[in-house]
């Protein structure tokens, strides 16, 4: 569990670098396939103790995998993220082992390294521990803050991991153009209009009133829900065709959804046209639906939840926090011009320092952030008043 580091030069010779004798973050991948706690064997050699076992007689067998669960930005360059986890469900099953510290309402801070979880998945050999780690990622659920969740969903599907050909370029070659975030498609609208038409119904003081030919009540009135789809706004309309069960129309399009199964803390077996599936999901702002399914994250925004006013947006010269963090330097004053690209301050978090750059010309009207300040992510930092030149953009409003 420990890690011994040399150097091989070109000429063959070896150089020792360092030796870290402690456990390592993986430990557990030692645990599964030599079935050795290692940590009660440090304990007894602490006290001590002789090992009660010669390395002649360690054997493995075989096959363990951990992903380290990150409270992360993948999108934005692997930033650090942090927050409180309003939703926290680990998974569980054969082969599965999750070591965390964990608990809904805690926070993640910006004061100690991100890693949220160690999930570790065993098995026979490397693809059925592969599948199993796979299999726990999809049904691990957290809401409430960024996590590399989706990303390690992404790396365990590819080819490449499956096949073993993974080498430290792997994000290099299979994300060539990075990180980013799925595109949602007409099932993910549909799904999102139907769980948001269950928040509100959970809210709504109208009881629900059916009989043998009938629906009728609130819940008979179909609802309309917009989502930003690129440029566009896509309607999507819900409408309850009995208990647990809705139309949901997009253009040309229908899909049946029914409600299968509810369990604890926004977790649901749906069918959505004969096809079943788990999905957890969350609110957190008025409008936006933050959902898991399918091995993928989505937080889609209701539109139809705020004025034309709100929709219009303040523009794009504020300059927000990326993530939680101390404002190490500011770069510039009041009044000075500035460029697409020029750096405005320093933010750091986590021993990672990250470069607030302008996204228009123009000229700072304010500074909102003090050096050596904490300040929250999304927080103002500074504006941009637009050049003349370059007139100011309202952009859509984001919902949170």
């Amino acid at each position: 569990a420990g890690t011994v580091e040399f150097l091989l030069d070109g000429d063959g010779v070896f150089y020792f670098l360092e030796m870290n004798t402690r456990l390592q973050v993986e430990h557990p991948v030692t645990e599964l396939v030599t079935g050795l706690d290692l940590v009660d064997l440090q304990l007894q050699v602490a006290r001590g103790e002789a090992l009660p076992v010669a390395q002649e007689h360690v054997e493995l067998r075989g096959h363990a995998i951990e992903v380290r669960l990150y409270a992360e930005d993948t999108v934005n360059g692997f930033l650090p993220a942090s927050g409180t986890a309003s939703t926290w469900i680990p998974p569980a099953g054969e082969g599965i082992r999750v070591d965390h510290g964990l608990r809904p309402g805690l926070e993640v801070s910006p004061f100690y390294d991100p890693m949220i979880a160690k999930i570790i998945a065993s098995g026979g050999d490397r693809q059925t521990a592969r599948r199993r780690l796979l299999k726990a990622l999809r049904d691990t659920v957290i809401f409430g803050l960024d996590s590399n969740r989706q990303f390690l969903i992404d790396v365990l599907e590819r080819a490449a991991f499956a096949d073993g050909l993974a080498t430290t370029a792997f994000i290099e070659e299979q994300f060539p153009d990075g990180v980013s975030s799925p595109t949602p498609a007409a099932e993910d609208f549909a799904l999102a209009a139907v769980l948001q038409s269950l928040e509100a119904e959970s809210h709504s003081l109208v009881r629900r009133i059916r009989d043998d030919s009938a629906f009728t009540g609130a819940r008979a009135q179909p609802s309309t829900y917009a989502y930003n789809d690129g440029d566009e706004l896509c309607q999507v309309r819900v409408q309850a065709r009995g208990e647990d069960r809705y139309a949901v129309d997009i253009g040309e399009r229908q899909f049946d959804v029914r409600i299968l199964e509810r369990a604890a803390m926004g977790s649901l077996r749906i069918d959505l046209d004969g096809v079943q599936c788990n999905v957890a999901s969350a609110t957190h702002a008025r409008g936006a639906i933050s959902f898991q399914w399918r091995g993928r994250d989505f937080t889609l925004i209701n539109e139809l939840a705020f004025s034309a006013a709100e929709r219009a947006g303040a523009g794009s010269g504020s300059v927000l926090a990326p993530m939680h963090g101390n404002v190490l330097a500011i770069r510039v004053a009041v009044g000075d011009p500035v460029s697409i690209g020029d750096e405005l301050a320093v933010m750091e978090a986590m021993k990672m320092e990250h470069r607030l750059t302008a996204s228009i010309d123009g000229t700072v009207s304010a500074i909102h952030g003090t050096e050596g300040e904490q300040i929250a992510a999304g927080a103002l930092v500074l504006e941009i008043a637009a050049s003349a030149a370059e007139p100011q953009k309202a952009g859509g409003a984001n919902g949170g």
